[in-house]
């Protein structure tokens, strides 16, 4: 069973997308990963958008037994203009 994460993309083109609908405001989401019924990771996103100006931070973690035989963490920022 694969993992995905199509959430997470979808969620940020919303907030890049369209007139402004975000505009001035911020959006955060989490996400539980989860493979075969198990915990897996965990996924932690938020988009801020000012003034025309955006920017996106996501990081993510394993959890659970997963986490604790293949530890792995990553994080990202994105920033630009509408």
């Amino acid at each position: 069973m694969p993992l995905r994460l199509g959430a997470l993309g979808y969620a940020l083109a919303l907030g890049t997308a369209g007139g402004t609908a975000f505009a001035d405001d911020a959006v955060k989401a989490v996400y539980v990963l989860s493979w075969g019924g198990m915990d897996v990771g965990e996924l932690q996103a938020e988009m801020v958008e000012t003034d025309g100006v955006y920017r996106a931070v996501w990081s993510g973690r394993t959890t659970g037994l997963i986490g604790t035989l293949f530890p792995f963490t990553s994080s990202g920022v994105a920033r630009g203009r509408r």
